[in-house]
């Protein structure tokens, strides 16, 4: 079988978008979709394969006053300006659709399969084609030159076929996981009910009355940090904004025998973030791991006392009640945001007997034991995926990658 290599300009057409002005945008419904970056990465983070509700739309009319390109279905987009082209997100258009100046998309050619040159694109970082200025960009005349491995067409379409049952596997275990969450809020809404109501009369009391200790935690710059340091160090972005703690990426750092007896994390631990954007700042998460770990100083370390379960304050934290608690006691400027603890030892919090916590408290137990079994299995899926990709993909030079 005899595999081309062409470049990207002569299979696709590649094609930016175009400036919307402000009145032209806010429609939720209409003919063509208008894709911001946003739309792409939310759309990707939900699995890539189509748009999710969409936030703005336009008429055809209203597209071709402006000469706005319409990608058909079955094109391939992404961010072409900005910070957002680091995140390599694709995005697989199941519809017609125009984008705005910060995207850029991909339409290809006749004898060139859409999934394939799909799956081929998610291989391709993307940032490192982009300017080196103050705010990377990416030219269309760059793109065009990227060397795509071609097949025949029935092979482009066995390859996407392949990658496609791959992904799906892969997608139905973080659903997987993602349902755990869900059971969780369920459960906490069934044994508690809504905070914000309180039906069930708990005793409400500030969060200082039901906090023993609290630690911040300890500073070490960048250049101090590494994977030949002695203790692994978890900082803010291992706290998911779910409530979940993420030690996939955590780095490490040296440490005197005071700073470790000062600053390590017990299992139970509940971990506040008080420095972030204004999103994201006031996550938390529990720490539940073994082993000796450091935290840094943009989490604090509260331990609660007797009769107060770190898995019950933790799912309160994830309700609409607490999260406007939250929100009231952000200060900070334009890009970084505080929570003080003098704020948060106000935030009113309920307080079940002891027994309910309890019985909570063993059951996310049981649900991170799930977890744990579903974490493998989605590694697996991962690595499968990659594997099948690096075999169809190799850039080995003209290797007919008829081994997917």
């Amino acid at each position: 079988m005899t595999w081309q290599r062409r470049p990207l300009g002569e299979i696709a057409e590649l094609q930016a978008g175009v400036g919307f002005p402000p009145a032209l945008q806010g429609r939720l419904e209409g003919e063509l979709a208008l894709a911001k970056v946003g739309d792409i990465s939310r759309a990707v983070r939900a699995g890539g394969l189509g748009f999710v509700s969409p936030l703005n739309h336009i008429t055809r009319a209203e597209a071709e006053q402006l000469r706005a390109r319409i990608f058909p279905p079955g094109s391939t987009v992404f961010a072409k300006i900005g910070e957002a082209i680091a995140q390599n997100f694709r995005l697989f258009t199941d519809r017609e659709a125009a984008l705005d100046n910060n995207a850029m998309g991909a339409i290809p050619r006749n004898g060139v399969e859409p999934r394939y040159l799909f799956r081929f694109l998610q291989t391709v970082d993307l940032y490192a084609y982009s300017s080196k200025t103050t705010v990377p960009s990416l030219r269309k005349s760059e793109l065009e030159r990227i060397v795509v491995p071609l097949p025949p067409i029935d092979e482009q379409r066995r390859i996407a076929d392949i990658l496609d049952k791959a992904d799906a596997i892969r997608r139905k275990r973080k659903e997987a996981i993602a349902l755990t969450d869900e059971l969780l809020r369920s459960a906490f809404l069934e044994m508690f009910g809504d905070p914000t109501k309180n039906p069930k009369g708990w005793n409400v009391v500030p969060f200082r009355n039901v906090v023993r200790e609290t630690q911040l935690g300890l500073v070490r710059a960048a250049s101090l940090q590494g994977p030949e340091r002695a203790f692994p160090y978890v900082r803010m972005n291992a706290i998911r904004a779910s409530g979940r703690l993420d030690l996939g990426g955590v780095t490490r750092v040296d440490a005197t025998a005071a700073e470790v007896e000062v600053h390590r994390l017990e299992r139970g631990d509940f971990l506040f973030n008080t420095r972030n954007s204004k999103e994201l700042v006031g996550k938390a998460a529990v720490f539940n791991e073994e082993g000796t770990y450091l935290f840094n100083n943009n989490i604090l370390r509260v331990r609660f006392r007797e009769g107060v379960e770190s898995d019950f304050m933790n799912s309160y934290w994830q309700t609409n009640a607490a999260q406007r608690e939250l929100d009231a006691r952000k200060a900070g400027t334009t890009s970084v945001f505080a929570i003080y603890y003098k704020n948060l030892a106000t935030v009113p919090v309920p307080v079940p007997p002891p027994d309910a916590q309890a019985r909570y408290a063993a059951l996310c137990a049981s649900v991170r034991a799930m977890r744990r079994t579903q974490r493998s299995a989605e590694q697996f899926a991962e690595e499968l995926f990659r594997t099948l990709v690096q075999r169809c993909f190799g850039r080995d030079g003209a290797n007919e990658a008829a081994v997917c």
